[in-house]
């Protein structure tokens, strides 16, 4: 269910339709209804069917049979026009609140009704239990639902429900249901229904909670109308003692984590000796590459996102901060083409570097570049990042450099920020089992600047080092790879060296270079 249906009252004035001066009502999300003629309109501006409120039915209805719907003082409403189409039905709260669920199929699922404002607050059908008044009460996510469940029991015991995963529900109705000796949740089976949930549960001792499981079904309801009343009842009597998603305690919770394959899944990188010491790249952790400025972190974290969309053909979120996205797509496009693609004479045209793109971003989405805009509040990248993964479905982020997000920042103290950077984006990667390769510049003892918490929060570190100034050009652009932190695999030492071709701007495994031929100078 949702809460599209609370709004407010904005005005009140003259009735097109009957000539009142006052009886028009308009409210918030836009539509109107008259109380002398009760024409209604719906947000867009069209007009629904005129509701006959002078007779209400009570009728059998998805799996509920007249006497429950009787018991809740439901009411089912038929057109002016047609008496024998039923429009509405009226799902009672109390003697003073309901909504109105439109049966048409067309425009909005709850229709514009005098009784709904203040519903989402108010526990349905608990006026017709008396506090403490059983040993269970059961309470359900939207009004079908705990009619179905009423319904699996001829209301001999209390059933009540709020309006939906995103109405809060008061005080009153806590202290209502805390009366109760065990309260039996019964809550819809997606996303928002659990988070609802777990909100729930925090209002009362643990040991007085059951939640009832009605999976694979959405929700009781459609349980109901699947597999009838008997089953409603053994789900009910099944119920378990609440256990949140993020806590295993039993054999069964065990075997289902263990049997996950989906998690911690290790992807390989193009380098052979990287892969000998962390596997890979491995999803649910987050790996630090830090080194000096201009040491070529940007270029390593390049080959490795370019690798997991052409051999991995995994999804991955670029977050480059000090490179424009026309770089960025122009560095991708090298590793296609085999050629500096961004040297204004490079022998390919515009033309072929967007084939080239293209190319490597099938399927479509494979390469999401991510630009943020507004580096004033750099906690926002958890966001950023939770919608790349989350939303996008990027299993991999690429994130460079970390120091970027603090330095534009209002805040000075940037210790304090990348260390609740550092944190909260490792949490975010272990909960979504995404993986984060995110590089930092380090100070002249090679620690990460501003803030020691980055490696500590990281899973693997690895270290950048390179000669900049040597005289030989192969020693002058080969990268030293030194994995210092592997918490996963427990391997550290040296990570392989990487040549930068500076002809085709491309990174490679290559041999230890030990001594040059030239100069002289050892490596």
């Amino acid at each position: 269910m949702h809460s599209e249906h609370s709004s407010n009252l904005l005005t009140q004035g003259p009735c097109e339709s009957c000539g009142s001066s006052d009886a028009k009502s308009v409210y918030s999300d836009g539509h109107t209804y008259c109380y002398k003629c009760r024409r209604m309109t719906q947000p867009d501006g069209s007009a629904f069917p005129k509701i006959n409120f002078d007779k209400g039915y009570v009728v059998p209805y998805r799996g509920i049979s007249r006497a429950t719907f009787k018991h809740y003082g439901f009411q089912f409403y038929s057109s002016v026009d047609d008496v024998d189409e039923l429009i509405a039905l009226e799902e009672r709260y109390d003697a003073d609140h309901s909504t109105l669920r439109n049966l048409t199929g067309i425009g909005k699922k709850f229709l514009p009704f005098h009784k709904v404002n203040g519903s989402h607050r108010i526990l349905g059908g608990a006026d017709l239990w008396q506090p403490n008044s059983a040993r269970y009460v059961t309470v359900a996510e939207g009004a079908m639902d705990g009619l179905s469940l009423a319904e699996a029991f001829d209301c001999k015991y209390p059933v009540v429900w709020y309006m939906s995963a995103t109405a809060p529900i008061d005080e009153a109705a806590i202290k209502y249901l805390d009366s109760f000796p065990t309260i039996v949740f019964c809550p819809d089976t997606d996303k928002p229904g659990q988070e609802q949930l777990e909100k729930l549960i925090t209002q009362f001792h643990p040991t007085k909670v059951k939640v009832m499981d009605v999976r694979p079904y959405p929700d009781a309801n459609a349980l109901l109308q699947a597999l009838g009343r008997e089953e409603l009842q053994k789900r009910f009597w099944s119920a378990q003692r609440y256990n949140p998603d993020y806590l295993y305690n039993s054999g069964e919770e065990f075997a289902r984590a263990l049997s996950d394959e989906k998690v911690g899944q290790v992807y390989d990188t193009p380098f052979p000796t990287l892969n000998s010491i962390t596997r890979g790249l491995a999803t649910g952790h987050t790996y630090l590459l830090k080194g000096m400025e201009g040491i070529g972190k940007t270029e390593l974290l390049r080959a490795l996102a370019y690798h997991m969309m052409a051999q991995h053909k995994q999804k991955v979120g670029i977050i480059f901060l000090e490179e424009s996205t026309k770089r960025t797509l122009q560095g991708f496009a090298t590793y296609m083409l085999g050629v500096p693609t961004h040297f204004p004479d490079a022998p390919v045209s515009s033309e072929d570097v967007l084939t080239a793109i293209k190319l490597l971003n099938e399927p479509e989405g494979l390469l999401n570049i991510y630009r943020i805009r507004d580096l004033s509040d750099p906690l926002v990248i958890l966001k950023h990042v939770e919608y790349l993964v989350k939303i996008q479905g990027c299993k991999f982020i690429f994130l460079d450099p970390v120091q970027q997000l603090v330095s534009l920042a209002d805040n000075s103290d940037e210790t304090k920020v990348l260390d609740q950077l550092a944190t909260n984006l490792a949490k975010l990667i272990i909960d979504t089992d995404a993986c984060l390769v995110m590089t930092s510049h380090v100070n002249d003892d090679g620690r990460t600047r501003s803030s020691r918490m980055l490696s500590k929060a990281a899973s693997i570190v690895i270290d950048l080092e390179r000669d900049i100034t040597a005289a030989d050009p192969v020693l002058r652009n080969t990268t030293q790879l030194m994995v210092v932190k592997n918490r996963p695999f427990s391997i550290t030492g040296p990570g392989g060296h990487l040549f930068f071709d500076l002809s085709n701007f491309q990174l490679s495994e290559v041999a230890p270079p030990t001594k040059d031929a030239v100069s002289g100078v050892p490596f």
